[in-house]
């Protein structure tokens, strides 16, 4: 009878289970001369007073953690690598003139990965004596076999839930300007702003870089326009805050991302209209260092939406003894 033996080692000290936290983006054709013809690139800005801003803003982002890992085994060999994994997904909504507030669908899953395709009945932890509330470990299988496929469908499971999420708020709140924390999600983008804070990717290069290079505060690219295997996006480089002389050139930049058919088409108004929105008012939204190691690109309400979600998630050391204690040890 296949069974799960717990895997001894703190999930922070296996580097087969490192992950980057965005999934990686595909290899893509870049056509720069969408908004300014490639020899006339040059750094653009905004008229505050005649930028026209979103009354409502949603943030949302996803917080994932590998609780325990461990081994299906059957007559003491190794069947499959699995883990036992929390996501949790939330958003931030801004209002025009009101306090902003956490939406009340906050998303929390816990998972239980099976690689080699193998099936389980996932974990149950029964409320019982100090332990307080029922705990379940839904089975997921994950076709590869590798231990670090199982930390890899950790996080697609979280955008997953972060696409899911942010579909059901688009349609719900239909005027609002949504922006994902990480990269445009590639099913049912709609109107969804994909914001990267990591500058690991570029899709410029030469002189077109060279103007990112030189942009100042609220300095923004000219849109441009990546196009990958089935799907395509409009895309530019945003200052949000002038960095110090001694920090590398690309330093305080975002990329930002909306959807655009896959044929050849004019720039929407819309997609201009939240560039120069960009501009004007998402570096009020950016961190200082003392808030945050990774300011300015990490976003305040971004900031205070993963500390709750973290917060959702459980303290990890209590939840890794109960797991052990009320599940594996017995």
């Amino acid at each position: 009878m296949a069974e799960l033996r717990l895997d001894p080692w703190g999930t922070d000290y296996d580097a087969a289970y490192a992950v980057d936290s965005a999934a990686p983006e595909p290899v893509a054709t870049v056509t720069v001369g969408v908004e300014l013809p490639a020899g006339q690139w040059r750094p653009l800005t905004a008229d505050k007073a005649a930028t026209e801003p979103f009354e409502t803003l949603v943030f949302i982002d996803g917080s994932r953690r590998m609780e325990a890992r461990f081994h299906l085994e059957e007559g003491g060999a190794l069947q499959a690598y699995g883990g036992l994994g929390t996501t949790a997904v939330g958003a931030v909504v801004v209002r025009a003139g009101q306090p902003a507030s956490f939406h009340p669908d906050l998303r929390l899953g816990r998972w239980c990965f099976i690689g080699g395709g193998r099936t389980h009945a996932g974990v149950v932890l029964e409320q019982q004596g100090s332990w307080h509330g029922r705990l379940a470990f839904d089975p997921v299988p994950v076709p590869a076999s590798d231990p670090e496929a199982i930390m890899q469908e950790l996080q697609n499971t979280m955008r997953s839930e972060e696409a899911n999420l942010s579909s059901t708020l688009a349609a719900d709140l239909p005027d609002a300007l949504i922006i994902c924390d990480g990269p445009l999600p590639r099913h049912d983008p709609g109107s969804l702003l994909g914001y990267i804070k990591t500058s690991s990717l570029q899709r410029l290069s030469g002189d077109e870089l060279e103007v990112a290079r030189s942009l100042q505060q609220g300095e923004r690219t000219p849109i441009y326009k990546v196009t990958t295997p089935g799907a395509a996006h409009f895309e530019w480089v945003l200052r949000l805050r002038d960095p110090s002389p001694w920090y590398y050139s690309l330093a305080g930049t975002v990329r930002l991302q909306l959807a655009a058919p896959l044929s050849d088409a004019e720039l929407p108004d819309f997609v201009k209209r939240v560039a120069d929105w960009s501009c004007t008012y998402l570096p009020a939204f950016s961190s200082q260092a003392h808030q945050d190691p990774r300011a300015p690109q990490q976003l305040l309400p971004v900031r205070a939406l993963e500390t709750e979600l973290k917060r959702r998630m459980g303290n990890n050391l209590l939840l890794r003894r109960r797991i052990v204690r009320e599940y594996f040890a017995r």
